[in-house]
Order: C-alpha cells, then structure tokens, then sequence
C-alpha cells in the first residue's frame, strides 16, 4: 500500500503502474485517503499521511 502526498497521487499511480509492469507478481496500490480528505490548502502544503495519523 503506497500512501502519496496530497498533491502526488497521480504520479504515485503512474509510478506504481510502471513497477507492476517491471516485476508482474507484484500488486502496489496506491491510497486515495489523502484525495478524498486534502483541502486546497493542504495539497498546496504537501501533506502526507503523518500529518494526518495519530499515534
């Protein structure tokens, strides 16, 4: 499971489509938690997933 930045979750799904095809047996999902939660703001700011998770 692959957990991009606000603002990266479209070159994450690109990312991990080429290293499917690289190694075939091999899943990489890609999270789209910070997508459906990130303001503006917060994509303007970056976060990621440990600005958001609590401990």
């Amino acid at each position: 499971m692959l957990f991009p930045d606000a603002n990266a979750y479209d070159k994450w799904k690109l990312k991990a489509r080429e290293l499917h095809e690289a190694m075939p047996d091999t899943v990489f999902t890609v999270s789209t938690v910070l997508e459906s939660i990130a303001t503006e703001q917060d994509r303007l700011n970056g976060i990621d997933i440990g600005d958001v998770v609590q401990w």
